[in-house]
């Protein structure tokens, strides 16, 4: 609170530990009164409580009263720099823009499908090196939101064949993809749900807190479809953990994006901040070399999300930030998926890549491609202004590490070796004479020929074995059904 030219009152918490801290703030005669509340962990069953320090006094600058709270946090959380984050690939470093293709509305009206997403690819990477761009994909898998959390290419799009196509050949420009994933969103309406409806999100009190605040269908009241998931309980995390998997094994994306990621909620059931840890190197553990990215932070997130959606320039030494998707196009102003609806296209907005950490963005929407490519072209300059202007110089150490990093996630001699393993025992158990039951054998056998595929798969950049990796996918199911 600013009281003079010279006069700054803070107050913050010490806390080293994701729970829930407010200021409440009481209008009085001379000022405010302020009351520093703390709320224990309610999925914990505690006899003794710890309440975090705070620290409050007076600075002369907003500077001088922030930092030391940003200085806790960087050791409380140990929070990397960028410049040093082992989550960090090495292309990232080198990304001078981010293409946000818009794919689904909530109502079904389609923005672009696979073959116009690729068209622009094509039209981006003659005026950009494709190799600096991060290709984001919002309702790439349907119906924006509907959909969740089923998570596979849309019919209407366009297809898995369609999709295949846009990520297999985009990539071989050179382009990295980024589809997108809701971390805590799941549509009740969907079949899948009944089996995830245990990690539905109560607030503390115990009321069900929904994912309730759109209003989709324009018709001035909630929905009451979409469930608050969460990521603390295992059976969604798991579910979310395999979908975002099979997409990597079987598509070959670069990077995923989970929407909502900065959502946090005390409640009865369990930690929502671990269990978005847990997720993250889980998938870490499992494709090494794919990067993680959130819509929004807070900042315990930051120790291991180092990218968002969402720019907060105190966070700007330790990630990276682009604009946000629901950011007017050019032209109408159209936020595209994104329930804003539209806004206005502001060429003053380009100015905004100079802030440090963030990546410019260009946002395609239905008439972008077809109208407005003078305002395309603009953004693409200025992304090449800035990346100019951002250049990372990388030491000759650091350049070694990453190509030995580079060098072992590509390695799929062992994923081979071990598929023809269990393609030996499968082959013998086909052979033998034995009179026994030999289906649980048999499944066993085909889910781990099933790991081993997906990781190669997430392994690989070469189309050629991605095409394989697909079609020997198909095939294990085949075998798996019947083994079934």
């Amino acid at each position: 609170m600013q009281q003079g030219d010279a006069d700054f009152f803070f107050v913050s918490s010490l806390d080293d530990r994701v729970r829930a801290k407010r200021l409440y703030f009481q209008p009085g005669d001379a000022g405010y009164r302020v009351e520093c509340v703390f709320e224990t962990e309610g999925w914990l069953d505690q006899r003794r409580v710890e309440v975090p320090a705070w620290r409050a006094g007076r600075a002369p600058t907003l500077d001088a009263a922030a930092q030391p709270h940003f200085d806790h946090l960087e050791r409380a959380y140990r929070i990397p720099r960028f410049a040093s984050r082992n989550d960090v690939p090495a292309w990232l470093h080198e990304t001078a823009l981010v293409v946000a293709l818009h794919g689904m509305h909530y109502t079904g009206y389609v923005f672009n499908d696979y073959a116009r997403m690729l068209e622009i690819l094509a039209w981006t990477a003659a005026r950009i090196p494709a190799q600096r761009v991060l290709v984001f994909l919002p309702a790439w898998d349907g119906r924006y939101y509907w959909d969740y959390p089923v998570y596979q290419p849309s019919e209407r799009l366009g297809g898995e064949a369609g999709f295949v196509r846009l990520i297999r050949e985009g990539q071989r420009l050179g382009f990295r993809f980024m589809p997108m994933f809701g971390a805590n969103a799941a549509n009740r309406r969907q079949s899948v749900y009944a089996a995830l409806a245990d990690a539905a999100t109560s607030k503390i009190d115990g009321d069900r807190f929904d994912l309730n605040w759109v209003d989709w269908d324009n018709d001035r009241h909630e929905e009451g479809w979409l469930s608050y998931m969460n990521l603390g309980v295992a059976s969604w995390r798991e579910h979310l953990a395999g979908r975002i998997a099979d997409v990597i094994g079987r598509y070959g994306v670069d990077a995923y994006f989970l929407d909502i990621s900065g959502g946090w909620v005390n409640n009865p059931q369990a930690d929502m901040h671990e269990g978005m840890r847990r997720l993250v190197a889980d998938l870490r553990a499992s494709h090494p070399g794919v990067l993680a990215c959130g819509e929004f932070l807070y900042d315990a997130l930051t120790a291991f999300l180092p990218l968002y959606q969402v720019y907060a320039p105190r966070f700007a030494p330790f990630v990276r930030s682009f604009s946000h998707l629901s950011h007017p196009a050019p032209g109408r102003g159209s936020s595209g998926v994104h329930e804003s609806g539209f806004g206005k296209w502001d060429p003053d907005t380009l100015l905004l890549s100079r802030r440090e950490g963030l990546i410019p963005t260009l946002t395609v929407v239905d008439d972008t491609f077809a109208s407005h490519r003078d305002a395309m072209e603009a953004v693409r300059k200025r992304a090449a202004e800035w990346a100019e202007s951002a250049q990372v110089r990388v030491d000759d150490g650091r350049l070694e590490t990453e190509i030995l990093l580079y060098a072992e996630r590509s390695d799929i001699s062992e994923e081979l070796a071990r598929l023809a393993v269990h393609l030996k025992a499968f082959g013998d158990l086909l052979e033998s004479a034995e009179d026994k039951p030999l289906g649980k054998q048999m499944e066993f056998l085909t889910q781990e020929m099933l790991r081993e595929t997906n990781t190669t798969a997430s392994k690989s950049r070469d189309a050629a074995i991605l095409a394989t990796v697909i079609e020997m996918k198909n095939e294990i199911e085949k075998i798996r059904e019947q083994v079934l």
